[in-house]
């Protein structure tokens, strides 16, 4: 299946190597297991493998609800975590923290208490939409759309208001489900991901989708790739 991106204008600096040690953390959505992370992690890192430099960790969203209250209210422990590993930087490295579908409410919230943030980025994908932290945090919101029609996913509405919105197009999704799990998994065309299924096949046979963490600095960005 063909991947197009078509971006408008990406004004984020994903200027991966400017700081010593960039890391990227990656928080699933609802339903994502450990070992969906576990497996996202792998893939993830032997991508940059030639790049020593770069740390990548994930994390399985650690509540089985889904509202972006509740999931704040459960991963409580997790967020404090993480912003403290961050804080301990002390603002000199670049942290890069994606959050997919109900995981972008830990990204955000994380992004809201992290106290230096001016090496900190922030990517909603298809998720929450990241009131009020834009104007602190260099923040950028994508969902997907079909390249066959109308049909869009399930959070595109919302992330179409951030002010650094990007749109994937992708052929071959019969489902706004399907679209919301092409961000992260390039082999959703292939699954049948609906609503009633998700959760044993938004990770399936797995295929990392990056192109939200590697396009910088360009007016207009297309990729095509054929898993």
């Amino acid at each position: 299946m063909a991947f197009k991106l078509l971006v408008s204008v990406l004004v984020i600096n994903f200027s991966l190597f400017a700081m010593a040690h960039p890391v990227l953390i990656f928080f699933g959505g609802h339903g994502s297991s450990k070992a969906d992370m576990d497996s996202w992690n792998a893939q993830a890192s032997e991508k940059y493998s030639d790049n020593s430099e770069l740390q990548i960790r994930s994390h399985a969203l650690p509540t089985k609800n889904w509202s972006q209250k509740m999931v704040l209210a459960d991963a409580s422990g997790l967020i404090q975590e993480v912003t403290q590993q961050i804080d301990k930087s002390n603002g000199k490295v670049d942290y890069y923290l994606a959050g997919h579908s109900s995981g972008s409410a830990i990204a955000t919230e994380v992004a809201r208490r992290v106290k230096s943030k001016s090496n900190l980025h922030l990517v909603i994908l298809d998720g929450f939409y990241p009131d009020g932290i834009s104007d602190e945090v260099d923040t950028s919101c994508w969902s997907a759309r079909s390249a066959d029609g109308p049909l869009k996913s399930i959070n595109y509405a919302g992330m179409k208001q951030c002010s650094n919105f990007h749109e994937l197009k992708v052929s071959g999704c019969r489902t706004e489900m399907c679209l919301h799990f092409a961000l992260v998994n390039q082999k959703a065309p292939r699954l049948g991901i609906t609503q009633s299924n998700y959760l044993a096949t938004g990770f399936k046979d797995l295929k990392v989708f990056l192109a939200w963490f590697e396009y910088k600095e360009k007016s207009t960005n297309e990729v095509s790739d054929d898993p």
